[in-house]
């Protein structure tokens, strides 16, 4: 009774699991003899008769992978693969160490295996019934590959061939936000680095270490992302760390980092004056001879974090302004004929924000000469008092096409807009 019960709750974790990772696939699960499970993924089944942890087994459309061993099999029949062995550290197994055995049988026909989880360049021997049929290398995705005639059931060993790629450890952790011995940090603030591995296909895990001592205490373990987020008090030091790991136990330790954390909870918004636009006279749509500037000042209590010009027509545009002390400016060429408005908003490093009141920018297009929101008569008169009169491109607004001329394209180009209105 009691091996019907393990049997029981051994195929309700595995359902669990497969519904948790929403395969994409057709896929089925049946059960063998007591603790031996099958899967079945398109025309392969796959069996293990290994104790196996199940919360680490990943079934997609067409692979699946114990722990962190893969098994792509591409056959043009139906294909059984029935694994008996992983070894425990494939990463620091040693010359003649056998990783993996399985046991493979098909109705006929050439197989292709494609095995991932090796590390990269390391060299292997593959054995068919004891019999050595393949020495693949590791690529630099850590898969290996081969090819065989099975048939029937036949087994299969892998062994590692050699000592092993030489390893090396991860790189040292860099490039802290904050940056080190930066002061007035927001508490909301998320800490990352940069870090990495020289070796392809090595998988990378963080240890961080961050307190008000120095050094300071581990705060997790082995998290793969390069961002955490922390619970941070005002008014306080911190101090940090990373240290990095590769999946062969090799490690890095990063410098200590120092940051301090805003004095008080602010929440109060930076300040915008002096907003005011200037622009090409005479007014252009096009880059080579119009252009619009506006500047505007900042300040705040900390910092200033980020300031933009809004600018609004038909659509609205976020331009990032560029900083110069306390003054920001944009210097700018709108190109599409319209009736605008546009203000500041701004931020600071907290995150408190703040925006101007729009104000009216209105850029005719260059055909409507006198400016006046229609194309008519009173435009061609502008051109005829100006017409065979020549000077620097775009001089004047007479000048339509921009050519340093008034003469008869300009006519025509108020001719095709006639009484059309912007």
């Amino acid at each position: 009774m009691k091996y019907a019960i393990r049997n029981i709750i051994t195929i309700v974790i595995v359902i669990l699991i497969l519904i948790v990772s929403g395969t994409s696939s057709l896929l089925f699960l049946r059960t063998g003899p007591i603790d031996v499970i099958h899967f079945i993924v398109g025309n392969e089944t796959y069996s293990t008769y290994q104790t196996m942890n199940f919360n680490r087994i990943t079934i997609d459309s067409s692979y699946i992978i114990f722990n962190s061993t893969g098994f792509y099999v591409t056959s043009g029949n139906d294909i059984d693969i029935a694994l008996v062995y992983i070894h425990d550290d494939i990463a620091g197994a040693g010359d003649g160490d056998k990783v993996l055995e399985f046991y493979a049988s098909t109705t006929g026909g050439n197989v292709w295996f494609n095995i991932s989880g090796f590390p990269v360049g390391n060299d292997y021997v593959v054995n068919r019934d004891d019999i050595a049929i393949a020495s693949p290398t590791a690529n630099g995705s850590g898969y290996i590959s081969f090819s065989n005639d099975v048939w029937s059931e036949q087994l299969f060993e892998i062994f590692q061939d050699g000592e092993g790629a030489e390893n090396n450890p991860p790189y040292v952790p860099g490039n802290p936000n904050p940056p080190d011995e930066e002061t007035d940090i927001s508490i909301n603030t998320d800490l990352s680095w940069t870090g990495g591995d020289p070796d392809p296909g090595d998988t990378v895990t963080y240890d961080v270490y961050l307190g008000t001592i120095s050094p300071p205490p581990k705060m997790v373990s082995n998290q793969s992302d390069v961002i955490f987020d922390p619970e941070l008090n005002y008014n306080t030091t911190y101090y940090w760390k990373i240290v990095s790991w590769d999946d062969h136990g090799a490690s890095t330790d990063g410098a200590i980092w120092r940051f301090e954390t805003v004095p008080t909870q602010d929440t109060a918004s930076p300040v915008i004056s002096g907003v005011s636009s200037t622009n090409s006279d005479p007014l252009d749509t096009e880059t080579a001879y119009g252009w619009e500037n506006f500047t505007c000042t900042v300040t705040d209590n900390t910092a200033v974090d980020e300031v933009k010009l809004i600018l609004t027509g038909d659509t609205t545009t976020e331009y990032p302004m560029i900083k110069d002390g306390d003054d920001y400016y944009l210097n700018i060429t709108i190109s599409t004929a319209d009736e605008y408005t546009y203000h500041i908003w701004a931020d600071d490093t907290i995150g408190n924000e703040n925006t101007s009141t729009p104000q009216p920018f209105d850029l005719p297009p260059n055909w409507d000469v006198n400016m006046d929101g229609r194309g008519h008569f009173q435009d061609f008169m502008l051109v005829a008092g100006h017409y065979g009169e020549t000077g620097p491109k775009g001089w004047i607004r007479e000048d339509i096409d921009n050519n340093g001329k008034v003469h008869f394209m300009d006519i025509i180009a108020i001719t095709s807009h006639y009484n059309e209105e912007w």
